[in-house]
């Protein structure tokens, strides 16, 4: 650029030196003096229309590239808005908002959900790059970069943000089963049990769309996995025996079918369906139900001792313990210890869930 300003100058001094002389001469050789007027006609204004001349025509190549490259960039995509600066959008729940490539959006209100399809999204705000799967922060910039596309789902009424860019826009909708859970993302342990059993019906979140995978599972939700997994009929009990167990209650009937089966004995004549399960208590539970559905057990030779911890659990349970072990339906924690009395979580009752319909499928249950 240096050199093309270099270059102008030095043809305008050239160009001016040659209309000065021409001027000169116009004087006459009594008259050493130019006039303003003849100056002004004859130099500057020739040398204002040369350089306008002159930098018109360095201009236009670059122009003529730019005009190309916006129209590229313009280039309609095939079934997407394109808002020119940011514009307003209004969700409902299931509401979906698909960005394309140099999209960006800013969630101002409401909770969404961002899955990258290809490429990645930058969260310009922070200058982080986004993992699929992670929820909004309200008011950052979430920008996809080139050749990058993703969508957010967002779970409630009344969300609102902004897109600047290519996008597709779904007010509201409906939310894929995989999706439903805002607190199970596809990097979780427990994903594949949780959304197995929750696409049978066998379990649901706690509201709001969350599954709360690292909260207690209590006694009675635990026997009313129990009896939908093996589709117990429920509808021949009409008390559970227990002082505590409610059969007006959504447990009631699955606490009876429990006691009726041999799996729940309580303690006292009652049932305690609030308390959380321990892992003890659970064991014991399975290795029961195990022989209600006719799953064989074949022992590996090893008994209680084989947990580090094998010491602090209860001669009342150790031999659930050893069974639900023996089966590969509770095989404890790290380091070889079983955690008799640590409470089960509701992702750990997916997976022994699962575990525990293979069986039955297995034995024909």
């Amino acid at each position: 650029m240096k050199r093309f300003i270099s270059a102008l100058l030095a043809a305008l001094l050239l160009a001016g030196l040659s209309l000065l002389a021409a001027a000169a001469v116009a004087g006459g050789a009594d008259d050493p003096l130019v006039s303003l007027s003849c100056l002004k006609g004859a130099v500057t204004d020739k040398l204002l229309g040369l350089a306008e001349g002159r930098t018109r025509a360095a201009l236009g190549a670059v122009e003529q590239k730019a005009s190309q490259r916006l129209g590229a960039i313009a280039t309609p995509r095939t079934g997407f808005s394109y808002a020119p600066k940011f514009t307003s959008l209004d969700f409902k729940e299931g509401g979906v908002l698909t960005l394309d490539e140099f999209c960006c959006f800013i969630l101002f209100s409401g909770t969404g959900r961002l899955y990258i399809t290809s490429g990645e999204v930058i969260n310009i705000s922070t200058g982080e790059t986004c993992k699929s799967g992670e929820l909004l922060r309200l008011s950052n910039k979430y920008f996809a970069a080139e050749k990058s596309s993703a969508y957010v789902r967002l779970y409630e009424d009344g969300s609102w943000g902004m897109a600047d860019g290519y996008y597709k826009y779904e007010a509201s909708g409906q939310i894929p089963l995989r999706e439903s859970f805002l607190d199970v993302g596809e990097d979780h342990w427990a994903a594949e049990y949780i959304f197995e059993l929750a696409g049978q019906g066998i379990v649901n979140g706690v509201g709001g769309h969350r599954f709360a995978p690292s909260a207690p599972v209590t006694r009675a939700a635990f026997v009313t996995i129990l009896g939908r997994l093996c589709r117990a009929d429920t509808s021949a009990y009409a008390e559970s025996g227990f002082s505590d167990a409610d059969m007006a209650a959504w447990y009631g009937p699955y606490v009876a079918w429990a006691a009726g089966a041999g799996l729940a004995q309580g303690d006292g004549g009652r049932f305690y369906p609030d308390s959380a399960i321990t892992r003890e208590q659970m064991a014991v539970i399975i290795s029961r139900f195990a022989a209600y559905a006719g799953i064989a057990c074949e022992g590996q030779g090893t008994g209680i001792e084989r947990f580090a911890d094998a010491g602090e659990i209860s001669s009342w349970a150790a031999e659930g313990v050893v069974k639900a072990a023996d089966l590969g339906i509770m095989t404890g924690k790290g380091s070889g210890v079983f955690d008799p009395k640590g409470t089960a979580t509701r992702a750990e009752l997916c997976a022994v869930a699962v575990r525990l319909v293979a069986m039955l499928e297995e034995a024909g249950g």
